[in-house]
């Protein structure tokens, strides 16, 4: 049965017989003919290469109980110096800030996991960095008790950096931080969107930011922080978001990408994200718009276009989405959950409240004093796309793996109702990683880089890090 992806009218053709393999898709996109088995996740341009990697049943992914928790979170502030016109954190008025004390209990939740396992304490907030001294205290925290128990510790920061002055960028370098910088793009791109509080440019602070922590690794016995960045655009139609302004209201894609491919190339970062706002988010205020998706497959598309020129040129393209979503494809390993929150990922709010997710709102789920709320945590625990009625049939399933359930608890809706704009914007970019396999370039002679198993007659290759390609 052939489908048009263009206008996102995919079905799934019913099988043959029982004993025959899971239903393929085939459908024309950017001039190609391609065939997709959403099961298998085998993709190629001819029936007989999708039918030869066919599965013949429907992956089973078991319940486990949940155990300690591998990842936990602090929301050091809800306070900021920025006033994005999108954050979802923009209605916590309160702006509460968390003591050093409960940083340190709250840690000590990591203390039962697996001496097998790293310790795991993320940053986030508001600006985590206004809650300096409570960053510090946690990170001794959790260096201690890796210590006493013989286990590596993984630390993470999410910041939009205007605060990070030169001795903050040491410090985060000096005990191994991985930072995700929250920059939109260029300085108008930027600027339109994440306004300082108090009106300054909060572009110039955020690049200064960057020049920090890549000085940071070049001091004597220094060791530099990971540096990612993370975008952030509205994927509402043109006119839906006058007041956010001109620059913003178009997504840009490329011209972002673009922006990050210079700051990689010059040592500022690894790589990036660059994510639709949550337009269910009542922080952001916008319930109104709606996914622009006939724009947005233009957009990817040319996303897509700059992603295999910067392979052929030798350059990691960095873009954390499609790397993920090529992986997945490339390794054909279905995914049936996108998120552990709830579970293995907890998050601990200024007041030692407990939560499902960093977002907060909908997923209060305990307190440091009381304990987990079993009723509460309950429809927390299973988080397989399974329980998800719309997912069950959608074409992407296993690539996607379910998507963020927190935007339904936003709403108070149930968990297993997932978000209709995500899908879309999920849907698109799989799309564009579907043809992407098709373009991938071969594997130069003595380069490291992965073998990509799309069918059994031919095959692309997907460059890791250490694969160099001449221009």
């Amino acid at each position: 049965m052939e489908a048009d992806l263009a206008a996102q009218r995919l079905l799934m053709p019913a099988p043959r017989s029982r004993v025959s393999p899971p239903p393929w898709l085939s459908f024309h996109l950017h001039g190609r003919r391609i065939f997709f088995n959403p099961v298998s996740l085998a993709v190629g341009e001819t029936e007989a290469e999708i039918s030869a990697a066919a599965s013949t049943s429907v992956p089973e992914f078991p319940l486990t109980p949940p155990g300690p928790p591998a990842h936990l979170v602090l929301n050091v502030t809800h306070a900021c110096n920025l006033a994005c016109r999108y954050c979802f954190a923009a209605k916590y008025w309160e702006a509460a800030t968390m003591t050093p004390a409960v940083a340190e209990r709250a840690v000590a939740l990591l203390a039962d996991g697996p001496r097998e396992r790293a310790i795991t304490l993320s940053f986030f907030g508001g600006e985590p960095l206004l809650a300096w001294e409570t960053l510090m205290a946690g990170v001794a925290a959790a260096e201690r008790l890796g210590q006493s128990q013989g286990r590596r510790v993984h630390l993470h920061i999410t910041t939009n950096g205007a605060l990070l002055d030169a001795d903050k960028a040491e410090y985060l370098a000096q005990h191994g931080f991985s930072v995700l910088i929250s920059l939109d793009g260029p300085e108008d791109i930027h600027n339109a969107a994440r306004p300082m509080r108090n009106g300054g440019n909060s572009w110039r602070a955020t690049m200064a930011a960057l020049a920090h922590l890549r000085a940071s690794g070049s001091r004597p016995a220094g060791r530099r922080a990971r540096v990612t960045l993370r975008g952030t655009y509205l994927p509402g139609r043109a006119g839906e978001a006058a007041d956010h302004g001109a620059a913003w209201e178009r997504a840009n894609l490329r011209e972002r990408c673009e922006f990050y491919g210079r700051l990689m190339d010059s040592g500022y970062c690894a790589g990036f994200s660059l994510e639709a706002a949550t337009l269910t988010e009542g922080g952001a205020g916008r319930t109104t718009l709606r996914v622009d998706e006939e724009g947005l497959r233009r957009e990817y598309h040319e996303v897509a276009l700059w992603y295999l020129d910067r392979l052929r040129r030798g350059r990691p393209p960095g873009f954390f989405h499609f790397n993920k979503i090529l992986e997945r494809l490339r390794r054909r390993r279905p995914q049936v959950t996108e998120c552990g929150a709830g579970r293995s990922y907890l998050t601990i709010g200024p007041d030692g409240s407990i939560f499902a997710c960093h977002r907060e709102t909908g997923t209060r789920i305990g307190h440091l004093d009381t304990g987990f709320d079993a009723v509460a945590r309950a429809r927390w625990l299973d988080n397989r796309l399974t329980q998800r009625d719309a997912c069950r049939d959608c074409w992407c399933r296993y690539v996607c793996g379910g998507g963020c359930r927190q935007r339904a608890a936003e709403l108070g809706r149930p968990l297993s109702e997932p978000d209709p704009d995500a899908c879309a914007v999920m849907r698109i970019m799989v799309a564009e990683c579907l043809w992407l396999l098709l373009h991938l370039p071969p594997r130069p002679a003595g380069g490291k880089c992965a073998q990509l198993p799309v069918s059994p007659s031919s095959y692309r290759f997907l460059p890791f890090p250490g694969c160099k390609r001449k221009p």
